[in-house]
């Protein structure tokens, strides 16, 4: 009896010396997101463990405010972690300076389908034909139009401006001065970078840019850009289609006035499309945006989150193991509050069925093959410059081209110094 006893207590014994042995072996991976979807990062990491009982995951939950400058410090100092999840507009920054990973050796190696990613999604991981980061959230900009006001002017509610012509025709004819009524919503110049963010997809549209191929020589002054910026500006110095107010406001006061019913068209994104809904009666109608009528382009910049591997990472393998798991079609699904960046994504039991079955939803879905990542050097400062001299446009300080001639020494001021 005492012999049977001591056995199971010795057998008890070795176990959980197999059990702490085994525990002190297995892989620890860091992992640093965003505080949305906290609770969907927390199951995922949980489901992820149980399938993979050799990796744990330490996940912390990082909020936006000071976010970047968090990460930053950490990647500088060598204490990152092994996975970020990043802001699309910082792989361009952190590639360069060697922070982040190239991943297109596990790429070639995966089982993963990493065709099925929408084309404007997936390429906002490719900084100068290396992959550093998968794309899950995607974001992007359409256009928005108020179907009553259309039919109002006479304008057919089922068929939206499809070029920069018929926009502006459109917006002239949709513009009530008298009932306080402007036809166009796409200045925001009391936010300077939203403003950039807005006028620059009609720029490459029209084949213009900030900065040339070699990223050396400031462009934004060459004619493709001057004429895009032109005819953006033209729509509040000219035409007058816009609300004098656009002068000082925000993308969100321009969002008021159109679900109020004072502007007729606007950009949006999916997120805006409840808001409306529920807040207003309108009768809200979403497009692509107006396509430049000589290059056919519609393209929009995007927005949206990729994960990464740090050049800290201690086991890169395991990091895109966990990597391609959240990538599956129905984890993306649950990890994302918005545009899944992967087609599959839009089938899966946790997507919001509107995106796959709602007009109003599949817009900004099909805009997302159409869109781009500015991929250039200190690209914020370009932006906030280019927006300083936009707002100088448009109170009349200066001509478009005096205004992008000075941008130009401006932004090549700062990337060659």
């Amino acid at each position: 009896m005492k012999k049977i006893r001591f056995s199971i207590v010795l057998g008890s014994a070795l176990l959980l010396i197999s059990l702490f042995t085994f525990s002190a072996m297995a892989e620890t991976l860091e992992w640093w997101m965003g505080t949305w979807q906290e609770k969907a990062a927390t199951q995922l990491v949980q489901e992820f463990e149980e399938q993979n009982p050799g990796i744990k995951i330490k996940t912390s939950f990082i909020p936006w405010d000071g976010m970047h400058g968090k990460y930053l410090i950490a990647l500088k100092t060598g204490n990152a972690p092994d996975i970020l999840s990043i802001a699309v507009g910082w792989g361009y920054e952190w590639s360069k300076a060697g922070f982040l990973l190239p991943l297109d050796q596990f790429i070639n190696n995966s089982s993963t389908d990493f065709g099925d990613w929408m084309a404007g999604a997936w390429n906002t991981g490719v900084i100068e034909d290396a992959v550093y980061g998968i794309p899950y959230r995607s974001d992007c900009i359409a256009l928005f139009y108020n179907k009553d006001l259309f039919v109002k002017a006479g304008l057919d509610p089922e068929q939206p401006p499809q070029d920069w012509n018929q926009y502006l025709d459109y917006a002239i004819q949709l513009t009530k001065k008298v009932d306080g009524i402007y036809g166009s919503g796409l200045i925001t110049a009391g936010e300077p970078l939203n403003l950039a963010t807005r006028v620059l997809p009609f720029v490459y549209q029209n084949n213009g840019s900030i900065l040339n191929n070699s990223k050396t020589e400031a462009v934004i002054n060459q004619k493709p850009a001057v004429d895009a910026i032109k005819w953006v500006t033209e729509l509040y110095t000219k035409y007058q289609v816009e609300p004098k107010s656009n002068i000082q406001n925000d993308a969100e006061s321009i969002m008021e006035l159109f679900k109020e019913g004072k502007i007729a068209m606007v950009m949006g994104g999916q997120y805006n499309i409840p808001q409306v809904l529920n807040q207003t009666e309108i009768n809200l109608g979403t497009a692509l945006l107006p396509k430049n009528p000589t290059t056919g382009k519609r393209t929009v910049l995007m927005g949206g989150w990729n994960l990464t591997i740090t050049k800290d990472a201690e086991s890169p393998e395991s990091a895109f193991k966990f990597i391609e798991f959240l990538s599956r079609a129905d984890n993306m699904a649950r990890l994302t509050i918005a545009l899944p960046a992967r087609a599959a994504a839009y089938k899966s039991q946790y997507i919001n069925k509107k995106y796959e079955t709602d007009p109003l939803y599949l817009v900004n879905k099909e805009q997302l093959n159409y869109g781009i990542l500015i991929n250039i050097p200190y690209k914020q400062q370009a932006k906030t410059i280019i927006a300083e001299e936009i707002q100088n446009i448009l109170i009349g300080r200066k001509g478009v081209q005096k205004a992008m001639d000075d941008a130009a020494i401006r932004i090549e001021e700062i990337i060659n110094r």
